[in-house]
């Protein structure tokens, strides 16, 4: 499942992240040595060829032995600038990626990321099997809030109904119409907890309370199951105001998606991470305020028809909007001095709170007395990850405008290199797995 395969591949060494500037030791500012299959450079002789030609053979840019000053034929020039891991080794690339559509240099760098992020939202949609087991978790839940209560109906809302559910996302649901009790009865809530627990739904020990509102608990299917009893209006004009965004605004659904999986990575985000995280709503929030400015400021890049799958996946804008919504709030929104505000019009509010620290303040659309993202007591995690995200492909494209130039040059010498060997492959072939290299180091320090 994709689950399984996220939490495998999680496993795998990250690529190092490093702060140094592109161009220096190596792709990215890397030292060589520690560039997942990367060639080492070898040793030269003292009075062998050049530094620069000895460098060029160790990494296949030349032929050894060649004369000096010959040019190869170009039928037998396979110029490669690669990191040493042979193109197709699938065994490098994260789960979601392509190979056939992994960075060709025939592309430019912002529709390659682009591509990879249309990769990875087909590939983090939800299996045939993992619906059929969301559907019985459902049912379940449903059929034995029907016999408790007959009256009562379940209703679902969060990232599973809005589809920006990850395959570790949880079910949220809402039961409507809870009958009253008398006085001297126990509530509706834990009436329902006790009798959820007494019927197995869920795996031992998995029970809790969240306050008086609702619980939770891990269903045998494998998901964590929220249930509300109470806060139907507020439930419905959040759900229906982010059906509405989704609309106006699909673009939304692959950025959430990204950027959802890389807070759960660094346990910022999810039901199983620590306290003080960013709420899906929140980054939902986030994700549509980024894009309203986005296209205020350059209108003429909107399509004119949203509701067009072949506009919305178009990987040369999403590309860009994925990029600069990492640039957006990890290197440039001033959280401290300034707040969201989802008008519509793309333009930060003053922040009513505390202006000393880095804090979330989000002004809810549907309330307009309510501020969301209070409660994110680690939103300062959150920004320096968006922004070392950012850092991180900004190295990459460094690397990749380098080899792009590489190519352009050997072209205007009338070479004629293999296609399949100008790919960056390995840890630098995809820009999303360079990002989330940087939530696992975060989480590992």
């Amino acid at each position: 499942s994709a689950t399984a395969a996220a939490r495998a591949w999680a496993r795998r060494p990250a690529p190092a992240v490093s702060r140094r500037r592109p161009g220096r030791s190596g792709p990215g500012g890397l030292p060589p040595a520690r560039v997942q299959g990367a060639v080492p450079a070898a040793p030269l002789a003292a009075n062998g060829p050049s530094r620069k030609r000895r460098a060029d053979e160790v990494a296949g840019r030349w032929p050894a032995g060649a004369a000096k000053g010959a040019r190869p034929p170009a039928q037998q020039q396979a110029v490669r600038f690669s990191l040493g891991v042979p193109p197709g080794d699938a065994s490098v690339y994260p789960p979601w990626l392509k190979i056939s559509n992994h960075f060709d240099l025939a592309h430019d760098f912002i529709t390659s990321v682009g591509s990879e992020l249309n990769d990875f939202v087909a590939w983090v949609k939800p299996t045939a099997e993992e619906k059929v087991a969301r559907v019985k978790a459902i049912n379940e839940i449903s059929m034995l809030v029907g016999e408790i209560w007959p009256d009562s109906k379940v209703m679902m809302y969060g990232s599973v109904a809005t589809d920006l559910a990850l395959p570790s996302s949880g079910i949220d649901l809402l039961v409507k119409d809870v009958p009253p009790v008398a006085a001297d009865d126990p509530t509706p809530l834990s009436k329902l907890f006790g009798i959820v627990r007494n019927a197995g739904l869920g795996m031992p020990d998995s029970y809790s309370l969240l306050g008086d509102k609702g619980m939770r608990y891990h269903s045998t299917h494998g998901m964590t199951i929220e249930l509300l009893l109470d806060g139907e209006a507020a439930v419905r004009s959040s759900l229906d105001w982010t059906k509405r965004q989704l609309d106006r605004l699909p673009w939304m659904q692959p950025l959430v998606l990204l950027a959802k999986f890389l807070l759960r990575q660094a346990a910022l985000n999810g039901p199983q991470s620590p306290a003080g995280g960013l709420s899906s709503y929140a980054l939902t929030m986030m994700v549509a305020f980024h894009l309203q400015k986005f296209f205020r400021m350059r209108p003429k890049e909107k399509p004119d028809r949203p509701d067009d799958e072949e506009c919305v996946r178009n990987p040369k804008l999403l590309g860009e909007l994925a990029i600069r919504f990492f640039q957006f709030y990890g290197r440039k929104f001033d959280f401290k001095a300034h707040g969201l505000a989802l008008d519509g019009k793309g333009e930060p509010a003053r922040k009513t709170g505390s202006t000393e620290a880095v804090t979330l303040e989000i002004r809810d659309p549907c309330d307009s007395k309510s501020v969301v993202g209070g409660d994110c007591t680690r939103f300062a995690e959150v920004v320096e990850l968006l922004g070392t995200s950012y850092d991180s492909i900004f190295r990459l494209e460094a690397v990749f405008k380098r080899e792009e130039d590489k190519y352009t040059r050997a072209a205007q010498q009338g070479w004629k290199p293999q296609p399949d060997v100008w790919l960056l492959d390995g840890s630098m072939t995809s820009a999303l797995r360079w990002i989330l290299a940087t939530s696992h180091d975060m989480r590992s320090t």
